[in-house]
């Protein structure tokens, strides 16, 4: 599904995100809307550490919403797992219309531009997003501007990094290959092909803020 396999299989992948991703499974959000799911590594991991959470997957290869079916028949979370075709900016708008709030997880290669608009879609105005950001030079340029301006006024905004793997990086006894040639495989093992000017950013509601701050 056009990720590299080996991260997932070690749990290394977007190893970036991983204490952010803990913390808003911890969040107990009534849904989460995953666009661009793949074969539902985010998806279905969100339903396995965020059980309360109903997720919807929005997938547009036929392949990935058939993997995406089954990743979640096999880890059990099928009846919370509901995988739709393409994202546009109606099937959003509806997906968020009845909910307070919502976590968004986004990766569209550069759609993000066109569906991250609270002016099209206002309820984005309360959710949380975590999207990957797709502006580096050969996709789209200056998205994450773009992006940053739109909910400048409504979210903190926290930019996360693409970070070069080391050995250290590696599960178990992995990181104590560190002398060659098992150094070179346990990085190439590692290796996510992305350009290190790739970011995330992870947008948090001004609401959110001022409900934690009241308990």
């Amino acid at each position: 599904m056009g990720s590299t396999l080996f991260p997932k299989l070690l749990g290394t992948y977007e190893i970036e995100l991983h204490k952010l991703v803990e913390n808003l499974g911890n969040q107990r959000f009534g849904k989460i809307i995953d666009v661009g799911a793949a074969e539902g590594y985010y998806a279905v991991g969100f339903s396995l550490i965020s059980p309360v959470s109903n997720i919807l997957a929005f997938e547009m290869e036929s392949k990935g919403r058939e993997l995406l079916s089954a990743m979640a028949s096999l880890n059990g979370v099928a009846n919370r797992v509901s995988v739709e075709g393409k994202c546009d900016l109606n099937n959003f708008a509806t997906a968020l219309a009845e909910f307070e709030s919502a976590l968004v997880v986004m990766d569209v290669e550069g759609f993000e531009s066109e569906l991250l608009n609270p002016d099209a879609v206002p309820q984005l105005r309360q959710c949380h997003v975590l999207v990957e950001v797709h502006d580096y030079d050969y996709v789209v340029r200056e998205i994450g501007d773009l992006i940053k301006k739109r909910f400048l006024n409504t979210h903190t905004i926290q930019l996360v990094p693409v970070k070069e793997r080391q050995i250290a990086d590696a599960p178990g006894l992995l990181k104590r290959l560190q002398f060659y040639p098992f150094d070179a495989w346990v990085l190439s093992s590692l290796n996510e092909c992305r350009p290190l000017s790739m970011y995330w950013l992870y947008l948090k509601p001004f609401d959110s803020l001022l409900l934690q701050s009241s308990k």
